[in-house]
């Protein structure tokens, strides 16, 4: 793999999402605004976002409509891409909010977000809060949606990975000490979930079969993202970016920042960092 372009933007950035379709790249930092680039052109738009804290969290619709952002000052926002056009279509307020992630539920559109009051909470299209799900934990940090939108896996700051479903029932509960303030996320298959630890990557199975364990890092680990194709990219505090195949690493680079904090793949192959020195690569 080859850098296709670095993206400056002077913020140190927190998180990124290609949407579905693969038209859209947003990503966001520590500064009050939102950015948001079409590849074809790779023409940025910002916006100035009504969080007064770091972004959090990104999620896309499935239509790739819109995508919500979560803060940590409370702020949850729906935002919309109409006619090239970014906006605020709706926000709410109401603690504070470590990961946020959207779910096509098929009698609406749901979104969850999760953070330091340990509640799971529920939300419709129009961020009215619906039901808080689940028993209160200690300060949540990450969570990703199953594939096919029956389960999700919770990361607590108390060293477990907890999988839920969609009614809050707690499907599984195993201690796995993910690195703080790290992203898990399912292959595209969702027979595999990947989670930091530290200089290393647990994927873990559907069953209760010992995780195979990643080990190529010098450092630690805090951002993973599955390809359309099943292919692994991880990262984090380091100098490397490591794609992985079938559990062996089949490429890796040294990518020039001090910190990637977010990856994500798009649906043609192309691989976004979110970066600490401030850039998008």
């Amino acid at each position: 793999m080859s850098l296709l372009r670095k993206l400056e933007l002077n913020d140190p950035m927190s998180t990124l999402a290609w949407s579905p379709d693969g038209n859209w790249l947003v990503a966001a930092g520590r500064e009050n605004k939102v950015h948001v680039w079409n590849p074809q052109g790779w023409k940025r738009q910002d916006a100035p976002s009504p969080q007064l804290s770091p972004t959090t969290d990104i999620s896309w619709q499935a239509d790739s409509s819109g995508f919500a952002t979560s803060s940590w000052d409370g702020t949850v926002c729906r935002w919309a891409v109409e006619d090239d056009v970014l906006h605020v279509e709706a926000k709410s307020k109401l603690g504070n909010h470590a990961a946020v992630a959207w779910l096509a539920a098929t009698e609406g559109q749901r979104i969850i977000t999760a953070g330091s009051s340990g509640v799971l909470r529920v939300w419709d299209d129009k961020l009215e809060l619906l039901s808080e799900l689940g028993n209160k934990v200690t300060r949540l940090q990450s969570l990703a949606w199953h594939p096919e939108g029956d389960r999700l896996a919770v990361v607590p700051q108390d060293g477990t990975v907890r999988v839920y479903d969609q009614m809050g029932r707690l499907l599984s509960n195993n201690v796995h000490w993910p690195t703080s303030w790290s992203r898990v996320a399912w292959d595209k298959a969702g027979q595999r979930l990947a989670v930091p630890q530290d200089k290393r990557i647990l994927l873990l199975g559907s069953g209760d079969e010992q995780p195979i364990v990643l080990e190529e890092h010098k450092s630690q680990v805090r951002a993973v993202a599955w390809s359309f194709d099943s292919r692994l990219a991880t990262a984090g505090v380091g100098n490397r970016v490591i794609v992985w195949h079938d559990g062996t690493p089949e490429n890796s680079w040294n990518h020039g920042a001090n910190r990637i904090s977010s990856l994500a793949w798009n649906i043609d192959g192309m691989l976004a960092a979110a970066c600490h020195d401030g850039n998008v690569r």
